[in-house]
């Protein structure tokens, strides 16, 4: 019974030295994302209800600012309506794939909506890619 402190102690210690050695340790991707301008060009589309509208494209920034490479992809999203399509076409990059290596940057050009008062962002998700000289050059 005495000896329960010790044990509970023990394997504490052992947990925090894992995170340590393994979590902080591993390279991970880490991106972010800007709006930066609009483009001063605009797709026009006829929407399901037969109205014509003009949206502007704008450019987006995204950055890698962590120490893995990283597969990502960014959706527009709007307030109370989700994420948006036009047609049968998202205004995201959903179906394409990019790579970003560590410390750079990428431009993308992205259809934003028109009217003044929605409320939107644009989202990424991205995922750290580990390759070969990733994981040797991390190893201890």
């Amino acid at each position: 019974m005495k000896y329960i402190a010790f044990i509970v102690f023990g394997l504490v210690l052992l947990s925090t030295i894992g995170y340590v050695v393994f979590g902080i340790n591993m390279p991970m991707a880490r991106l972010t994302i800007h709006a930066v301008r609009p483009t001063g060009t605009n797709y026009t589309c006829t929407n399901y209800l037969g109205n014509q509208q003009n949206w502007p494209f704008w450019e987006v920034a995204v950055t890698n600012n962590g120490h893995a490479p990283a597969a990502w992809f960014a959706t527009l999203v709007l307030e109370n309506y989700g994420r948006v399509t036009l047609g049968d076409q998202p205004t995201g990059y959903d179906s394409l794939q990019f790579s970003l290596q560590p410390g750079k940057g990428d431009s993308i050009y992205m259809l934003m909506p028109a009217d003044s008062t929605a409320m939107w962002t644009v989202e990424v998700r991205y995922q750290s890619q580990m390759n070969a000289s990733n994981r040797n050059s991390h190893r201890g």
